[in-house]
């Protein structure tokens, strides 16, 4: 799995899915692919969030 994936015309999309990258950023791969105009932008994959909050302190703003 890379570290990132790009949302770009041509980028390949993810291979999991909206499991692997978010329903938003997964719609927004698709009409890249599609040749419709998005904004270029990267997203990182949901086990980043999963590895992030495992290894965060827990906050006492919550």
């Amino acid at each position: 799995m890379p570290d990132y994936y790009p949302i770009l015309p041509g980028a390949p999309l993810a291979p999991g899915g909206a499991e692997e990258v978010g329903n938003k950023a997964w719609n927004l791969m698709r009409l890249a692919q599609a040749g419709l105009p998005v904004p270029p932008a990267f997203v990182l994959p949901t086990s980043w969030r999963d590895a992030w909050r495992r290894t965060m302190k827990p906050c006492a703003l919550r």
